[in-house]
């Protein structure tokens, strides 16, 4: 009996030794297992900031460069391989989306043998300064009646050369009107005129005669678009609405992707079934430090609640010192009045007038040399040009900017409501930007959105 006893104890002993064998083998694996998920969690996260350095290196590049039309001339291969700590950015993609520009940064991490360990990507996008447009920042205009709605009416033989953006409806009704550049709104647009250029609408979009967006160039909206004209996009280029495609008697000559229904005849192109939205980014007339401007000031007139008035030579020779240009600072109302530097032309010298009143403009505006000579005006109240003007600089009105007749600007126009009763013609000038640099307010690119893209198996 003592034998069998014996036995039975050496039995349960060897099986509690397998117990114990296998519950170590298993701690062991599973150690090993959580360990490798550890270090695959370690790479990922390596691989996550490299990603997000890609896109502050690219920051860092964009607020270094003011020269904006250039902003992505080989750029994307200078991103590509680049060492940061124990990883690579594998490669950084920017593609111009009109006002903003979609970024992807991927950084990877690689093993000893070379072979990639973990590999991490993220979008970004990046609303661009509104200097980058011809028209930009304004919320309202006045309406018949003088009052100020969300109507921005485009009439007669208005022509615009440059991006045009804004933040309510957009009403281009004559056939005569041009604009030769991208149009971006937060609202709808109707267009009776020519358009050479993208079109993104957060509304619906309504043509009646001509829209040519070029190569890779996008007609998008919001809501449905409803064409009884000509729509047409190059190779790469898209008709987009979020809703409903109506087409009953116009031509629509591009690929094409809706959510709704098609009403009429299909487009001649092919039918996407899978596109990301193009985000409606409207920049806003930038913040001004008034502050800022009077301490760095050149000339400042203290005349609170009356009006000084520049006329002759008074804006000759405008002397930059190092990235800021000749600043005239006015505590209240300035009137330009018959401006002639002697050749003939108004202005000499990068300069900026700044005033914490309104703005009365009564004389042309034009530089000696365009490749030399620029001007910003900045006002916090109104900003008002007399008709048959020709103006030459960046006008940027944080109250009503209006016009008595026809205007011709060289530049860029950036005002909070804009009253135009004649046509309005502009003509972006990129070199006047870039002269003026360092002093404009909010020259800068911000980020709008960020996200992880994540790998679909």
């Amino acid at each position: 009996m003592w034998h069998n006893q014996r036995g039975a104890a050496l039995v349960t002993v060897m099986v509690a030794m397998l117990i114990i064998f296998f519950t170590s083998a298993t701690l062991l694996q599973v150690s090993a297992m959580e360990s490798r998920i550890s270090l695959n969690h370690l790479d990922e996260t390596k691989a996550l900031y490299i990603a997000d350095a890609g896109i502050s290196m690219l920051m860092a590049k964009l607020e270094a460069n003011h020269d904006i039309p250039s902003w992505a001339e080989g750029w994307e291969a200078d991103f590509a391989n680049i060492s940061v700590g124990d990883g690579f950015i594998e490669s950084l993609t920017v593609t111009d989306q009109g006002t903003g520009l979609r970024v992807v940064s991927t950084g990877i991490i690689k093993g000893p043998d070379g072979s990639v360990r973990s590999r991490k990507s993220v979008q970004v996008i990046i609303l661009k300064p509104p200097y980058d447009a011809a028209f930009a920042g304004a919320v309202g205009a006045v309406q018949q009646g003088n009052t100020v709605g969300n109507t921005l009416t485009i009439t007669g033989n208005s022509e615009i050369s440059g991006n045009f953006i804004y933040n309510g409806l957009i009403n281009i009704n004559s056939s005569s009107a041009v604009i030769h550049g991208d149009i971006t709104t937060k609202g709808d647009i109707i267009n009776a005129g020519t358009v050479n250029g993208s079109l993104v609408a957060g509304g619906f979009i309504e043509n009646s005669n001509i829209i040519d967006a070029g190569g890779e160039g996008i007609v998008q909206a919001g809501e449905q678009i409803d064409n009884s004209g000509s729509i047409y996009t190059g190779a790469g280029g898209v008709v987009h609405t979020d809703t409903n495609l109506i087409n009953s008697s116009g031509s629509i000559v591009s690929d094409y992707f809706y959510r709704g229904s098609l009403s009429g005849t299909a487009p001649n192109g092919t039918r996407l079934y899978n596109r990301e939205h193009t985000l409606v980014l409207v920049p806003e007339v930038p913040p001004v430090d008034y502050g800022w401007y009077l301490a760095n000031a050149n000339e400042i007139y203290n005349n609170t609640g009356s009006i000084v008035t520049f006329e002759g030579a008074h804006l000759k020779d405008m002397q930059i010192a190092g990235d800021i240009p000749y600043i005239i600072y006015i505590k209240g109302n300035v009137r330009l009045r018959n401006l002639d530097i002697g050749t003939g032309k108004n202005y000499s010298g990068v300069g900026m007038i700044v005033a914490e009143g309104d703005i009365d403009i009564d004389s042309n505006l034009l530089p000696d040399d365009s490749n030399y000579s620029s001007l910003a005006l900045i006002s916090k109240g109104n900003m008002a040009a007399g008709g048959g003007l020709q103006l030459g600089g960046i006008f940027i009105c944080e109250g009503v900017y209006s016009t008595n007749g026809d205007v011709e600007i060289n530049g860029s126009l950036i005002p909070r409501i804009i009253d135009v009763s004649g046509h309005l013609n502009i003509e972006y000038s990129t070199a006047t930007i870039k002269l003026l640099g360092e002093g404009l307010p909010g020259n800068e690119y911000k980020m709008k959105a960020w996200r992880e893209i994540y790998s679909v198996f």
